[in-house]
């Protein structure tokens, strides 16, 4: 495993922008459904999980959020020192819902964490089996509910018994664990806790902290309703259903913020923040 990082970026303020930078403007090859076909073609293997009710068929099952890290770390591998070397990805297949049920059926967002789960340790299944990928660097990359599979992946180290794992990319991840062993990107305070640790028992979720070895760079800005939910308290003559339909109203605010990596300067910097 690589000992030093590129760079570590703390407090990064999210910047919108109309499409990815133009130095991978014209995108990178198209993802891969096996992995012996990513580990054949190339020196670096990505896995990659999209999230928060982007569908299937969107950029090539990536999502836009994992299509626009996917087209920096391509991009960073290929032209910015390390030789020249070529990335793939494999997208994981599974449904994730909107982020906006989190306001009305928080359950649901949290259904199919599980499926990814099992469809990305197939994947690690395949590297360890395939001589094509011996060794070779892979990296595991997710938004919103595709972060918390990989989260969840990341806390069962069988899984990655043999793997040579690469620094993982969390995106918006709502498995985060308050002061974690993180590389820290968007400004989101380290005290600051994935929605999922704040409903266990429907999202499953593991307060299990990160091996700080494995250099997991986490993508999270303030009032994210997934990564850093910020409810506060609500107003002394709200009481019972309106204290739902108070945080389901701040949730809705927050969920605007939560769809805004893609394509933004912040999730640029941190997919390109590659351990050499």
């Amino acid at each position: 495993m690589p000992t030093a990082l590129l760079a570590v970026a703390v407090g990064f303020t999210l910047v919108m922008t109309s499409s990815p930078p133009t130095a991978h403007a014209a995108g990178p090859p198209t993802p891969l459904n096996t992995m012996i076909q990513a580990c054949k073609q190339a020196s670096v293997v990505v896995i990659a999980a999209r999230g928060s009710g982007e569908p299937s068929n969107s950029w090539y099952g990536l999502g836009d959020t994992m299509w626009s890290a996917y087209s920096s770390m391509y991009d960073e591998v290929k032209n910015h020192g390390f030789n020249g070397q070529e990335l793939r990805v494999v997208p994981v297949i599974y449904e994730a819902e909107s982020v906006w049920t989190l306001s009305f059926a928080p359950q649901a967002f949290f259904s199919s964490i599980a499926t990814g789960v099992r469809y990305t340790k197939s994947l690690l299944d395949d590297y360890r089996s395939r001589p094509e990928c011996a060794q070779k660097p892979l990296i595991l990359a997710g938004y919103s509910q595709g972060a918390m599979v990989m989260h969840r992946v990341l806390q069962d180290r069988a899984a990655l018994a043999t793997v040579n794992l690469w620094s993982p990319l969390l995106v918006a991840d709502g498995d985060r664990v308050a002061n974690d062993n993180l590389v820290r990107f968007g400004g989101a305070a380290p005290g600051k806790q994935g929605v999922g640790q704040f409903l266990p028992v429907i999202s499953g979720s593991n307060s299990t902290k990160l091996r700080a070895e494995d250099y997991v760079r986490d993508v999270c800005v303030p009032q994210d309703a997934v990564c850093s939910p910020d409810l506060g308290a609500t107003p002394f003559w709200c009481q019972g259903a309106c204290i739902l339909a108070w945080n389901a109203g701040i949730i809705a605010g927050e969920g605007w913020v939560h769809q805004q990596y893609k394509g933004s300067v912040v999730l640029d910097q941190a997919a390109r923040a590659i351990p050499r």
